[in-house]
């Protein structure tokens, strides 16, 4: 998914389908070690070719599969998205005052690189919370030894419990007394 600007200068005014399928596998989990297992990913879009940039329009589809934020068991990640690239080269994007060079990738060595674009956008998809299909459907929370998940409803409702529990120090004497009546 590489082409050089040489390439790309026949196709000026023109726009090129792109369809592939890309094994990502290596190159993500090497940046990402939370992943275990990427799927084959597909590429499709197009490329617009202009005298002053390179437009790219492209969906990615693909399956990854990560642990659980919850229990760690693994699960099926599914990624459906679309982007838009700008490339140009330092000389054209200085020639355009009006454009953000944040909105702009500078195209490096006259290749314009789609995979690692794909790449960067796939890694900023990944979400910070995957749960099994068992866990989406409220089912019970993982639990050991003096240990267990609970929700942060559950976490209030103890803390509420808690401070209903706890004797007013000026009341503690008075506490005191009632426990000895009892005992009695």
């Amino acid at each position: 998914m590489k082409w050089t600007l040489q390439e790309l200068r026949k196709f000026q005014g023109e726009t090129i389908p792109i369809h592939e399928t890309l094994m990502l596998k290596e190159k993500l989990t090497e940046r990402e070690t939370q992943l275990i297992d990427v799927e084959p990913v597909e590429v499709t879009g197009t490329l617009s070719v202009e005298k002053e940039d390179v437009i790219a329009h492209v969906d990615v589809k693909t399956g990854l599969r990560l642990p659980s934020t919850r229990s760690l068991k693994e699960t099926r990640h599914a990624v459906d998205l679309s982007f838009d690239e700008v490339f140009m080269t330092s000389e054209q994007l200085a020639a355009q005052a009006d454009l953000d060079p944040k909105d702009v990738t500078i195209v490096e060595n006259q290749t314009i690189d789609l995979e690692s674009a794909v790449i960067d956008y796939i890694l900023l998809n990944i979400p910070t919370q995957v749960f099994t299909p068992e866990e989406l459907a409220g089912e019970e929370m993982p639990a050991g030894t003096d240990w267990e998940v609970i929700t942060e409803e559950e976490y209030n409702e103890r803390q509420a419990a808690e401070k209903e529990q706890k004797v007013d120090p000026r009341l503690a004497k008075l506490s005191e007394f009632l426990k000895k009546d009892d005992d009695q």
